[in-house]
């Protein structure tokens, strides 16, 4: 008996370390997602405003490209799609939802679109993300907004992290760098949440900037 919960105790200590040692590996992007239980959970990011690109252009179009691919591989908006990866080249596919396995992290990156590592893109604009419990998307069990200005990374912070917690509403979490962790149905967040109000990681005014609205971009 003592042999066995010897074994016991010893298997949940590597169940342990393990989601842990999985939940701080670093993921590149500015809008990280960590799934924290075992369910996968399935989310989509997709703008609801007109989207600027990062030199501030009206373009859905991604300014900073990644162009070690081939052309035909690439795909360049900031609408939060990404290619699926892990797939032979000529195979490769348009992806608009994100699979999160149980106890791992994806990003979506800010204005840089189709490098190896990312699954989606965003831009200056504001954002619908929802979070779902089947790939069909007919079980929701939350959403957000989420709103870039002009000042974005120019003083505060520029990544915001969302962490899923339990299979059920009222249990997604997020923080600005430097913030504390807060739930996104907070009444002081009310699932509206913009880059230039970071709670403990500061805050400034909306910053209107000098976005160019040029149709032939």
């Amino acid at each position: 008996m003592k042999q066995l919960t010897k074994k016991l105790l010893i298997l949940l200590f590597f169940i342990s370390t393990t989601q842990i040692a999985i939940s701080n590996v670093p993921v590149p992007g500015e809008v990280i997602f960590t799934n924290r239980i075992s369910i996968p959970i399935y989310i989509t990011c997709y703008p609801i405003s007109l989207v600027f690109d990062g030199n501030k252009n009206y373009s859905v179009k991604s300014e900073h490209r990644y162009f070690a691919q081939s052309s035909n591989l690439r795909f360049d908006y900031n609408n939060g799609v990404y290619l699926l990866r892990n797939l032979p080249d000529t195979t490769r596919i348009k992806k608009t939802i994100l699979y999160l396995p149980g106890h791992t992290q994806k990003g979506l990156q800010f204005d840089l679109t189709d490098n190896e590592e990312n699954y989606g893109s965003i831009g200056f604009g504001k954002y619908k993300i929802k979070f779902y419990t089947d790939e069909e998307l007919y079980n929701i069990i939350d959403s957000l907004t989420l709103e870039y200005d002009s000042g974005y990374g120019q003083s505060l912070g520029p990544d915001i992290n969302f962490y899923f917690n339990a299979l059920y509403t009222h249990q997604i979490t997020f923080n600005w760098t430097g913030s504390t962790e807060r739930y996104i149905d907070a009444s002081d967040v009310n699932r509206t949440l913009v880059c230039w109000n970071q709670y403990e990681g500061g805050s400034r005014t909306k910053d209107l900037g000098n976005f160019t609205y040029n149709t032939s971009q």
